[in-house]
């Protein structure tokens, strides 16, 4: 049996080869196979030539003499095509030696293939209905390596204008197997399928290694290693017209390269992308890889541009650094990176890397080297190896080795390339250099969020703010004269904050060349325009003299808030904020009369009025004068941002800190931009979706009191100084459309609660273990005193009921910690809780309603029984639980929810009745 299969399956062999033509050894391998007959049997020749004396490069071949011949390829060992026996114009082909090195060092050598009727030797993908036939196609060397075909894909995958079709093929001429050749497109002018460029006005050049082989080349000024060669037109297709117009054009886009009028010659995005492609696969060969330039015609929106990549060969063999192209002195691409004048050029190198990203070009290649084994072509090589290693007596490659190098490859590329991108990206944005003269006040307006909103359209800032708490006008002026070193010197540059004291003023002014300076009074002051002269006079004469061309600006600060009556310099305006306002208000406008010098007002005292004259109400602050760090802070730069860079910018800016939903951002903008376009004028602000009556009915709402900025999953943070939360989330992800107002903060935030607690919130630790507390008593480590912290709840649905559960713990205190909550919305009750070591004890208000303004105020502060020497309280976290009022729907199984609508208060406490029986709110019974 054994022998009748040998026999049926030799039988097969033979007449699969008297069928195809194909030796009986080369039957099956799976790629497609190339039969190439010359017609006197003969090889094609050439000449090996070293270039010539002189500070030239390369080796190539010269005295090329083709053969005539016929070709037919197979594919699945099935005749696929046939070019017929060679017959000038009519049939057949001619076939020759083409390449450089890869000719020169190669026996087995690289061809150029001439059809004498235009076919189409690639299978068509699938959905390209474009006529490709050609009569010009070659055949690669050295393609087993993999290298050109993945170079190849990943040039198709970034987009490049054409990238040539390749596919694997063995080889066979005059009946020798010559191995594994990658037949591919050449590069060359084709309106429909190649290159396109006009036939009468356009051309192809390549920046040539090798312009010393070529019989017309034009000299350098970039390089004396490489020329300039034709590629189209022919050289002896070439007027003295098309000459000197490609001649002009080489003049043009060399001088360009070395100044800022390059955008006017070249197609920047082009020249980007080819050096990308190169950067990605870490190329190693330089002048020796085409470069190739093209120009659709001579029409002045022509530009010069890099359509193709060629001669990939030396793929993935840069690492940790850019590809040679890149950085080569030689050739001209380097200086593009260096040269000051060309940062527009990087920008777009640096957009076309985010191009690649948006579109995981690098990802989609990875996938592809991961699954490559499996395919057919992979296959096909497989089986192909063996011969074509036996061929040419090299070791036999591996398939699955070569693509696991090469995923390996990118997997460190992507991320070394985006960090040395990222840097790129530092150093090419527009520096803006700033510097405020102020006090604590400047601090609000620029050290907080101004840098980054900045980096998010574009634009790097350097920032100088000139401080001394309280500092005055006229204070900042006697520092100049006296030489005195009192002042701190707060910079912000690459994204890095330092703060240094003891400087003189003049060198902190000396310090950059600062393009926009600010002036402004202290706040108690600010007022008062008898006060700012003859020091703010002074002072700009000589920022003046020192930087001539820098743009001046004032900054208005804001006025107190209303309930900041003991706050000094208050009385100067009869403790009233309105009264403060308009003092400023009309102060600015004389600085403005009397300084034309002074080109733009920040008017951040007009944003926060317009903050004021909204829902938030005075709530702007963090101690009554200075801002809320998160949201107040977030105003004041803002306000500058818009003044400087002005509203389109400020309205396209990305930048969202953490601390802010996109209704708050959008709330805040709507007021600094009102602001901006009436520096002078309160608007007061109006959030349809926000008007009215409240009418969502939430999921539970979970609080956590943090100073931590990470938010856990399915927690809200209310940080220390975060003074007003929107955004709200419920368990189930919906806003409820409930604000936070945070208007009496407490003393501070730790992290001293239990990891693990037993309690019907089920905390994570994340949540258990942070708090916010406060004390009332004594001086407890030279914090601030606060006798209670105060939240209120706006916005609330005032047709639903509400449970406040509240949990509060410190460890490691042996006192009584008592903390009492006390809720006001209708009715005005509290509870309280040892918050000293406790893990297992939550306290419940049930059955709130809102007041007839939507809002319930928690008060926390120290309870009855507290025994700490300090009195601190705490509280770590909060859960809201709101629902119709109406008894059937009450959850009997939820313990926050085991309460009938009746409880009354006695001796300030509130107590619950169910089943005629009496209970306090953490559900235990009163006997």
């Amino acid at each position: 049996m054994k022998r009748i299969v040998t026999i049926l399956f030799a039988i097969v062999a033979i007449t699969a080869q008297a069928q195809t033509g194909i030796p009986q050894q080369y039957i099956g391998l799976g790629l497609p196979m190339i039969c190439i007959t010359t017609a006197d049997g003969q090889e094609p020749t050439s000449e090996d030539i070293m270039h010539p004396e002189g500070s030239y490069v390369g080796a190539g071949i010269t005295n090329v003499v083709p053969k005539e011949a016929r070709m037919q390829i197979y594919r699945a060992d099935t005749l696929w095509y046939d070019s017929g026996e060679y017959l000038k114009d009519e049939s057949g082909i001619k076939i020759k030696h083409r390449g450089n090195t890869s000719a020169y060092y190669f026996d087995n050598k690289p061809f150029k293939l001439s059809l004498q009727k235009k076919a189409d030797l690639i299978l068509a993908e699938e959905g390209d209905t474009v006529n490709r036939k050609s009569k010009d196609w070659v055949l690669l060397n050295d393609a087993e390596r993999l290298q050109v075909m993945i170079a190849n894909r990943m040039a198709r995958l970034i987009d490049m204008e054409y990238t040539p079709r390749m596919e694997f093929a063995n080889v066979i001429i005059n009946g020798d197997y010559r191995g594994i050749y990658m037949l591919s497109e050449n590069v060359k002018r084709d309106r429909s399928c190649r290159i396109n460029v006009d036939k009468e006005e356009g051309y192809i050049i390549e920046l040539d290694a090798y312009f010393w082989n070529e019989t017309f080349s034009i000299p350098s000024k970039l390089t004396k290693f490489l020329q300039w060669t034709l590629k189209y037109p022919k050289a002896e297709d070439l007027t003295p017209e098309m000459e000197a117009y490609i001649r002009s054009d080489i003049t043009q886009f060399e001088a360009s390269l070395s100044s800022s009028n390059y955008p006017e010659v070249i197609d920047v995005h082009s020249v980007a992308r080819w050096i990308l492609l190169h950067d990605i696969l870490g190329t190693c060969d330089s002048g020796g890889s085409n470069i190739y330039v093209a120009r659709t015609d001579r029409s002045s929106t022509s530009l010069m541009r890099m359509p193709v990549a060629w001669d990939m060969g030396s793929s993935m063999c840069v690492f940790n650094d850019f590809s040679k192209t890149h950085t080569e002195r030689g050739l001209f691409f380097s200086r593009l990176f260096a040269n000051e004048l060309c940062k527009d050029f990087v920008r777009a190198y640096i957009d076309e890397w985010k191009l690649v990203q948006q579109s995981d070009a690098i990802e989609r290649i990875r996938q592809f080297l991961h699954l490559y084994p499996s395919t057919a072509q992979a296959q096909g090589l497989a089986r192909s190896y063996p011969l074509h290693a036996k061929r040419w007596h090299i070791p036999v490659p591996d398939v699955g080795e070569m693509s696991q190098v090469a995923l390996e490859w990118f997997n460190d590329r992507e991320g070394w390339l985006d960090s040395r991108i990222s840097e790129l990206d530092n150093m090419t944005k527009p520096v803006v250099r700033i510097l405020t003269i102020g006090n604590s006040y400047s601090g609000d307006v620029v050290e907080s969020w101004l840098s980054s909103m900045a980096r998010a359209s574009g634009t790097e800032l350097v920032i100088g703010n000139a401080v001394w708490g309280g500092h005055t006008l006229r204070k900042h002026w006697q520092d100049i004269v006296e030489g005195n070193a009192n002042t701190e010197y707060r910079k912000i540059a690459n994204g890095k904050y330092t703060l240094t004291s003891g400087n003189k003023l003049t060198d902190i002014i000396n310090d950059e060349p600062w393009d926009i300076i600010t002036f402004q009074q202290n706040s108690k002051e600010s007022g008062l325009y008898s006060t700012f002269e003859p020091y703010l006079g002074n002072l700009i004469g000589y920022v003046k003299d020192i930087h001539p061309k820098a743009r001046l600006g004032w900054i208005m600060t804001w006025a107190y808030a209303d309930y900041a009556k003991k706050k000094d310099g208050f009385q100067h305006y009869n403790y009233n904020q309105t009264i403060m306002y308009d003092s400023i208000r009309n102060a600015t406008r004389q600085v403005l009369i009397n300084h034309p010098e002074i080109k733009f007002v920040v008017p951040c005292a007009t944003t926060i009025q317009n903050l004021r004259n909204s829902f938030l109400g005075d709530n702007i602050n963090r101690d009554g004068s200075h801002l809320n760090l998160y949201f107040g802070r977030y105003a004041a730069a803002y306000t500058i941002f818009a003044t400087l860079f002005g509203e389109e910018t400020a309205t396209q800016n990305s930048f969202v800190p953490y601390c802010m939903n996109k209704f708050t951002m959008n709330y805040i903008r709507q007021a600094v931009l009102d602001a901006v376009r009436n520096p002078f004028i309160v608007t007061p602000q109006v959030y349809p979706e926000y008007e009215g009556d409240n009418s969502v009915v939430p999921a539970v709402i979970q609080i956590n009191f943090s100073s931590e900025t990470q938010e856990t999953l399915g927690w809200n943070n209310v940080g220390l100084h975060h003074n007003f939360l929107a955004g709200l989330k419920d368990s189930s992800g919906v806003d409820p459309n409930i604000f936070i107002l945070y208007n009496s903060e407490m003393t501070n935030a730790s992290s001293k609660g239990p990891s693990v607690t037993d309690t019907m919130l089920e905390m994570p630790s994340d949540v258990s273990k942070t708090q916010l507390y406060g004390y009332s008593q004594g001086d407890y480590y030279g914090q601030h005193q606060k006798p209670e912290g105060v939240f209120y709840f706006h916005h609330l649905n005032k047709a639903l009921a509400y449970d406040f559960s509240f949990y509060a713990s410190r460890i490691g205190l042996a006192d009584n910690c008592e903390t009492q909550f006390k809720l006001v919305g209708k009715d005005s009750l509290m509870v309280t809780l040892d918050a000293s070591g406790n893990v297992d004890k939550t306290v419940t208000i049930p059955y709130m309603f809102a007041d007839n303004d939507g809002i319930i105020t928690l008060k926390v502060s120290a309870g009855p029984g507290n025994s700490n020497p300090y009195k601190l309280y705490y509280i770590n976290a909060l859960r809201i639980s709101a629902y119709i009022p109406d008894s059937t729907n009450i959850d009997e199984s939820s313990s926050e929810h085991q309460y009938s609508t009746r409880k009354f208060i006695r001796d300030k406490h509130l107590y619950i009745v169910k089943d005629n029986r009496i209970y306090s709110p953490d559900g235990k019974r009163i006997k």
